[in-house]
């Protein structure tokens, strides 16, 4: 009976203890009960961090020695994957050992998993947990850090969303800093749908500072000039560019052309300034977002460098021309430049 209670099992005081004179237990069967309970308390007492699942994991020890599915000698593997797995995935680990209650053989995989989790993996598992709700998207970190043994991401899916929620942290820190004193929730709303997408193609830093680089260009588009935050740029510019599917901004192929392209845009507004401009403005910004993919989206990197140079020879051409003329004749091969290869 003690080594039951030390064992936090209350089922053998209900089911046997109890039951002594209904079930005429026998004196073999009391020694049977202590053999196992004096095994298992030598064997579970090696692991420290099994406490919160110590009463289920001894009710599936018994069951399981009971049913020849284990000897003695094979709970320690089972129980030091547990041990390992339950600080710090607790939940995760519950749900495990709920498994276990259903099929110990079934969970081979996640117990081997539960074994092999090491310090940096576990590391990196509450820094994004952290990060994310630090990001205001708790549910995500809350979900992936409750199903980790379920699901089983490898660590290096995990250094990539590490570093993926490590740059969105930062973004959101410099977006809040940003919009500081800005009236309403546009921004906030237009930061998680961006964020979303972030999740979605597990952008790194560079695609967060490429976004800021490329969104300042907006500025320029008629009624995008009042917002702070370049969330709310980005998504005035057109929010579907800005991701890394073919042919969109941060296409991998595409070898990151449209930040320098967006750096350059927006120099161009600042050569462009004045009342003056206000039409060729409208229209190179217009072009540069496009109406469903980002200018010259269809040329080779050859031709889109060919477009890029010959652009910007011209705009400084006409950023500098007295001549009306010329200024038209500048104009008129300006919009020639950035239409679309064929």
């Amino acid at each position: 009976m003690s080594l039951s209670k030390d064992l936090n099992y209350s089922d053998y005081e209900r089911d046997v203890f109890n039951q002594v004179i209904q079930r005429k237990t026998s004196v073999e069967e009391f020694k049977d009960w202590a053999t196992k309970f004096s095994g298992i308390k030598t064997e579970i007492s090696k692991y420290s961090n099994i406490g919160p699942v110590k009463g289920d994991m001894v009710g599936l020890s018994i069951k399981w020695l009971k049913s020849g599915e284990t000897s003695l000698q094979d709970l320690g593997p089972i129980y030091a994957a547990v041990d390992n797995s339950v600080v710090p995935f607790e939940d995760s680990t519950r749900d495990l050992v709920r498994s276990l209650s259903q099929s110990l053989a079934g969970n081979k995989d996640a117990l081997d998993f539960a074994k092999s989790l090491s310090p940096e993996y576990k590391q990196l598992a509450v820094a994004i947990r952290d990060n994310s709700k630090a990001a205001e998207y708790e549910s995500w970190g809350q979900s992936f850090f409750k199903s980790v043994l379920q699901k089983r991401p490898s660590v290096d899916q995990l250094r990539s969303w590490n570093e993926m929620w490590n740059a969105a942290l930062t973004f959101t820190q410099r977006e809040k800093s940003r919009t500081q004193g800005e009236f309403g929730s546009a921004n906030e709303w237009n930061r998680k749908k961006l964020i979303e997408v972030a999740v979605n193609e597990s952008w790194s830093n560079a695609e967060f500072t490429g976004l800021e680089t490329i969104a300042e260009t907006a500025r320029a588009k008629n009624t995008c000039d009042r917002y702070k935050g370049y969330s709310s740029l980005a998504d005035c510019g057109g929010m579907r560019l800005f991701s890394k599917q073919k042919g969109m901004f941060f296409d991998p192929k595409l070898g990151g052309r449209y930040v320098g392209l967006g750096r350059d845009f927006a120099a161009y507004m600042n050569q462009l300034a004045g009342f003056d401009w206000t039409t060729l403005r409208w229209s190179l910004i217009g072009e540069f977002f496009g109406s469903f993919d980002p200018i010259w989206s269809k040329c080779d990197q050859n031709s889109f460098n060919q477009k890029a140079a010959t652009l910007k020879a011209q705009i400084n051409a006409i950023a500098r021309e007295t001549d009306q003329f010329k200024k038209w004749e500048l104009e008129r091969q300006i919009k020639d430049t950035v239409r679309n290869c064929q």
